[in-house]
């Protein structure tokens, strides 16, 4: 959270960029065509140069849901980049995403809300942590996410994110005073105590919401 505040105070941009693939019937097949898809486009000689131009810097997380209309696995990549100038990324990215997806990927770029940057940045990588509820209640599509999941690494960072040290939160657990470790996470992040419960209050209704309103 500081370098992305400090990113915005410096008049730069945050962006909200979605890769996504043709949902199909079996994960681990699924995973493999994005991940290899996602590391050519990333990492591939042909656009490296015009990558690292326009995002400088991000944040890659992985989620794995159900899509609404097929039943099957819609894995999809959902990256917060970092860029210093104004520039149209559309055009580019999708013809390259669309090459090596064969056609059967898509792109959505949107902006970042940078007025509750905290929330905007929980969006991107709160899915490791919120799977799709429908998945629970369905034997052989937990195992799959289970047993293709288990041991991967779903964020990743690069550029101006990369190496971010990780919070080590055992002495605020080791405390078990809910106070004080509501004030370590909210020192890191850069909130307020009230700004995190009100967060996570939101995320719990709507969990609520989505148990009522989904069939069992």
């Amino acid at each position: 959270m500081p370098i992305l505040n400090k990113w915005i105070e410096q008049g730069n941009y945050l962006q909200l960029l979605t890769l996504t693939v043709r949902d199909g019937p079996y994960l681990d097949e699924r995973l493999k065509f994005i991940n290899d898809a996602w590391r050519t486009f990333y990492s591939g000689s042909s656009v490296r140069k015009k990558w690292k131009e326009s995002f400088p810097g991000g944040l890659k997380s992985l989620e794995v849901k159900i899509g609404k209309g097929s039943g099957i696995w819609h894995p999809h990549l959902h990256c917060l980049v970092m860029k210093d100038n104004f520039s149209r990324d559309y055009p580019w990215l999708k013809e390259r995403w669309k090459q090596l997806t064969d056609d059967n990927g898509s792109v959505h770029i949107k902006g970042l809300n940078t007025k509750n940057l905290l929330r905007s940045a929980a969006e991107v990588v709160k899915y490791i942590i919120k799977p799709e509820q429908s998945i629970y209640g369905d034997d052989l599509k937990f195992n799959q996410l289970y047993y293709n999941l288990k041991g991967r690494r779903q964020i990743s960072t690069w550029g101006l994110l990369r190496g971010i040290r990780e919070v080590d939160l055992e002495e605020a657990l080791e405390t078990q005073d809910e106070k004080k470790l509501e004030q370590f996470v909210c020192t890191q992040c850069g909130c307020t105590v009230g700004e995190l419960k009100a967060f996570l209050f939101d995320e719990i209704k709507q969990e609520q919401l989505f148990n009522v309103i989904t069939p069992k």
